[in-house]
């Protein structure tokens, strides 16, 4: 079933999945099988809130959490139908957004992939169009979709597999929000990168792990580089 037509105030998740590019070229039956895991924990994600919150709704039958998944990207989205939100609402579906973040997360690093997510809020607009056997069409736009897609890009902060963050930017309703309000089950980072991100950390259970976490990290990184210059000198020809 497609999503649900909608135009107003959201919360949009860009999902990708890390090494996709190189796994696809180096092992195309992992690739196909990633993207299986990925489409089948999506799904099982969204039927289950679907199920959960059908009987929640008040104004609407729209489910407050839709997602659309291509190739190795996935959108999820909780819209508000509206322009006008309260502080109150916002937390309350960016935490409904959080936790779908983290169980996609959690799913699919149990089969060893590790994904990458940016989350930005603002307005979204979706709608189905007329189709036929040999198209599918679907209008989707808004700075919310843009901004969450473009972080997802930045080459200048470049995400890390495994991370998540929150794009606040020049975005004063998420700049302004009061994170404390979200429940303590959802563990954030700082304002870093001049402000413009906040990080989830949908792995840790308190804040108390970060630093402990962030140093493990670093040094898997540092791995990585020992590794590439071993490789690098162990091939380099004297001259």
């Amino acid at each position: 079933m497609a999503l649900k037509n909608c135009n107003g105030k959201a919360f949009v998740a860009f999902v990708d999945i890390s090494g996709f590019k190189s796994m696809l070229q180096k092992d195309p039956n992992d690739a196909h099988k990633a993207l299986c895991r990925f489409f089948q924990t999506g799904y099982d994600l969204l039927d289950k809130y679907k199920n959960e919150w059908l009987n929640d709704q008040v104004e609407s039958n729209y489910p407050k959490l839709q997602g659309m998944f291509i190739s190795d990207c996935a959108i999820l989205i909780t819209s508000f139908y509206s322009n006008e939100v309260n502080t109150e609402d916002k937390i309350v579906h960016l935490q409904i957004l959080l936790e779908a973040v983290r169980k996609l997360n959690k799913e699919m690093l149990k089969s060893d992939y590790m994904l990458t997510t940016s989350i930005a809020f603002g307005d979204f607009r979706y709608e189905n169009r007329l189709e036929f056997d040999t198209i599918e069409k679907n209008l989707l736009i808004g700075n919310a979709y843009v901004d969450a897609f473009l972080d997802s890009e930045d080459k200048n902060y470049k995400l890390k597999p495994g991370q998540c963050r929150i794009v606040c930017g020049n975005n004063t309703e998420l700049r302004d929000l009061d994170f404390s309000k979200i429940s303590s089950d959802f563990i954030f980072s700082e304002e870093v990168n001049n402000k413009k991100h906040r990080y989830f950390y949908w792995n840790l259970q308190n804040t108390n792990q970060i630093i402990k976490f962030e140093n493990k990290y670093k040094k898997a990184d540092d791995k990585v580089y020992e590794a590439e210059l071993k490789a690098l000198k162990n091939f380099l020809k004297e001259n």
